[in-house]
Order: C-alpha cells, then structure tokens, then sequence
C-alpha cells in the first residue's frame, strides 16, 4: 500500500511537471510551433512520458484548459445561488469565463478553436471532457429558463433546451470575437455579451 501509493504520487507529480512544461512552451513558441520534445525536455521526462499523460499535442492543450476550466465552472454554477434577473445570472455564469479565457489570450484562442472544429466522436479524451462540461453548462441554462418561463418572466417561443442551445452558442460567438482584438478586456467583453443577450431575449420585433 505504501509504495501503491508512492507511486501515485510520483505519477501525479510527472503529470503536473508535463502540463506545467506544455503551458510554459505553448505560451513562448504558440500552440503551433510547440513540440511534444520540447515539451518532454522541459518537464525532465522521456518524450514517451508524455503520451502517458496525453495522445497528442491537442490532448496536452485541452487537458490544461480542462483542468483550469474545473474550478472555473465551480465557480460560475455558484454564482447562480438566490434571486436577480435572468440576465445578470446569464452573466455570473459566464464572466468567469472571460477572466480565465483573458489569462492566456493565445492559448485560450487555440483552445476554442480546436474545440469548434472538432468532432467529438473523433477526437481524444480530453476534449470530449470539455464537451460534457459545456453540455453541463447547457443543461443549468436550461433549468434557469424553466424556472423564467414558469414564473412568467420570460416567453415561451420553444422549449427550454432549444433557447439554452441559442444563448450558449450567443456566448461562444461573442468569446471568440472578443478574444480574437488586440486587447480584450473583461468589462467590455461583458457589456458588449450583455447587450447581446439582452437583444437575443428582446428579439427583433418593431
């Protein structure tokens, strides 16, 4: 059990030096000149322990994103807690998100981009995590409409999963858009996300 253990630890403390080393070697190469080599000769480990901790290049990125995103949602499903307008909750759920995407604006970049791209049955582990993770967002989304709709603060113009599905891909547009400028800042991103939440709730109609 001792040496079970000890083993554990050891393995845990190489996953940390490999992601520790592909975010150092991400951020000073980018994403794209980045090499798995590189990366393995940062860490101290053989460029095989590197594939113990992910299948590829794409897998150590989302692992690192998928690690950071933990705590980051955590943190945006307990802003939901009590009263307040619809909108103002949409926000507590996403503001995180832009102060995290904000850190590393190039990986974040990357990131988002790799995921947009993908299709998830045909990509590694790490990604289809960040896909449930975003499905779970989705799904609290929806409850929050369920509970607008039933209270009578909010139409019902489809079911909930479908208007969840509208303001989530609403949000993804506008991150992207935000993090692509040359100097994105959280308050702005979040006044313009606003706007456009709000405008997407009001519709169109004269």
């Amino acid at each position: 059990m001792i040496q079970e253990g000890v083993r554990e630890r050891n393995k845990a403390e190489r996953r940390r030096r490999v992601l520790e080393a592909a975010r150092a070697v991400f951020l000073e190469h980018g994403y794209e000149n980045a090499t798995t080599r590189e990366i393995a000769a940062r860490a101290g480990v053989a460029v095989g322990t590197v594939f113990v901790y992910a299948r590829d290049k794409r897998d150590l990125l989302m692992t690192i994103v998928n690690d950071d995103l933990e705590a980051v949602t955590e943190e945006s499903l307990a802003n939901l807690r009590g009263e307040g307008p619809f909108v103002d909750k949409l926000i507590a759920l996403f503001e995180p998100r832009y102060r995290y995407w904000v850190r590393d604006p190039e990986l974040s970049t990357f990131a988002l981009h790799e995921t947009a791209s993908a299709r998830v049955r045909d990509v590694p582990s790490e990604t289809e995590r960040f896909y449930r993770r975003r499905y779970r967002m989705l799904d609290r989304i929806a409850e929050l409409v369920d509970e607008e709709q039933r209270a009578g603060r909010l139409g019902k113009p489809d079911d909930p999963q479908t208007i969840a599905l509208f303001l989530m891909g609403t949000y993804l547009a506008h991150a992207r858009f935000w993090l692509s400028e040359r100097d994105p800042q959280v308050p702005d991103g979040i006044a313009r996300l606003r706007r456009q939440l709000e405008l997407a709730m009001n519709g169109l109609k004269p």
